[in-house]
């Protein structure tokens, strides 16, 4: 009996022992996604400190050091090693603090905090180029550009950019140097719409833009089309909500990226046609990439959006001696 007895006392002392559990650990966030309004991290837990989290996801403020008293994204599943999480609804040029949580029966632990800033119209120092041209400047996101298009003639080194009007329109269709135009030959229309530039202007070494600024190319344009919320409306953020400027007045129209798109047009020459022509003023913009499609001679990229569409696209298959807009983007 007394051998019973002790037994029983061993067995009740090693099952009541408290187990030993640790706060759960987690790794820095991971900002996996950026847009305009909205914002995608990965969280990682590195430890669940023994115990069955409770509770996990991130906590954000427009203060320091945000915790679970402030906003709060949960995640609905506490058996993960990692987790994703949108914010959305964000307002533009404030800071926001933002970190990973995870709770356990031991309480709550938090990952390393992390900040960003989605910037919108968010005004720069104005631009001088080498002709003394003043440009507004905006920045969206990562990126500062030009709030203009450009209207310099001349290279950044000084050298000359050719005008060729419709006079020289032969010299212009058959050229393999840079030159520039203006919309129907009217100097008026530099002033409001820039200089109209062939491809070869943008792909010169000599650079168009003022120093410390560069022609964006196909990637560049993305960055910026991907960050406005893609494709299909990126259009709408990108032009100047102006009816009288446009031919055909998109409803949804709001330049609220600040870049201030114009309809200025181009110079082109239409298939079968022997001279070039202006064409699509107040209707579509275009803009000059400094990459040649290496798959068809005398084609290049270019940018473009049209009045009716909420679109901004990129494509491929611009003709080289087309007369389009430039902008600039900083270094």
């Amino acid at each position: 009996m007394k051998y019973i007895t002790v037994l029983l006392l061993i067995i009740i002392t090693s099952c009541t022992q408290d187990e030993y559990f640790e706060l759960p650990q987690l790794g820095v966030l991971e900002l996996a996604d950026k847009q305009y309004n909205k914002v995608m991290f990965n969280g990682h837990i590195l430890s669940d400190g023994g115990a069955n989290l409770i509770d996990m996801g991130i906590c954000w403020s427009l203060s320091p050091n945000p915790s679970t008293k402030d906003h709060v994204l949960p995640f609905d599943s506490s058996n993960v090693e990692s987790f994703t999480i949108g914010m959305e609804n964000l307002r533009s040029n404030i800071d926001y603090y933002v970190c990973a949580y995870a709770t356990n029966r031991e309480g709550t632990s938090y990952g390393e905090q992390s900040s960003f800033i989605l910037w919108l119209d968010k005004t720069e120092e104005p631009l001088n180029d080498i002709d003394n041209n003043t440009y507004s400047t905006v920045r969206i996101g990562d990126q500062v550009w030009m709030q203009e298009n450009l209207k310099v003639k001349h290279y950044n080194n000084g050298d000359p950019i050719p005008e060729l009007t419709m006079q020289s329109d032969d010299e212009w269709l058959s050229t393999t140097e840079g030159a520039y135009c203006f919309y129907d030959d009217n100097v008026d229309n530099m002033t409001r719409y820039g200089c109209l530039y062939n491809s070869y202007v943008v792909l010169d070494s000599r650079n168009v833009c003022p120093d410390g600024w560069h022609v964006p190319n196909n990637k560049e344009w993305t960055t910026l089309i991907d960050y406005l919320g893609g494709y299909n409306n990126a259009g709408n953020l990108l032009k100047y909500n102006a009816p009288a400027e446009w031919d055909y007045y998109h409803a949804n129209t709001n330049n609220l990226s600040g870049f201030t798109t114009l309809p200025a047009g181009m110079r082109t020459k239409l298939t079968g046609d022997k001279n070039s022509i202006y064409a699509f003023q107040n209707r579509q913009a275009y803009f000059l990439i400094p990459e040649e499609n290496t798959q068809y001679e005398g084609r290049v990229w270019y940018s473009n959006t049209i009045s009716e569409a909420q679109y901004f696209r990129t494509g491929d298959n611009g003709y080289i001696n087309s007369g389009r807009s430039v902008r600039c983007i900083k270094d």
